[in-house]
């Protein structure tokens, strides 16, 4: 098994989900399959506007072409308020684990 760390930064940003450049990492021996898990997220209104928290959208996924060395991560951020519409700036930090065995 091997374990690798990373972490998504989203700018400052409106509207709806948003998406990073996807991360790749790579391993010092061939892979077979990698899991990915949320270690922890930080995200919040710009500027600390108070609002009244609706939803929080966190999703990371991973794939792996089978025997490689490299794994590619994906990550979508998305908040709004209790509206429930996309319509306030935030940014956020989403902290993730990837495990890979061979």
């Amino acid at each position: 098994m091997q374990i690798h760390q990373g972490q998504f930064d989203f700018s400052l940003q409106t509207g709806g989900p948003a998406s990073t450049a996807p991360q790749v990492h790579t391993f010092p021996n061939p892979v077979d399959r990698v899991f990915v898990v949320l270690r922890g997220f930080r995200v919040g209104f710009a500027n600390g506007e108070d609002h009244h928290f609706g939803q929080v959208l966190v999703d990371l996924n991973s794939s792996v072409d089978t025997g490689t060395r490299t794994a590619t991560i994906n990550c979508v951020l998305g908040l709004r308020d209790k509206s429930m519409d996309f319509d306030d700036a935030y940014s956020g930090q989403v902290l993730y684990t990837l495990i890979a065995e061979p």
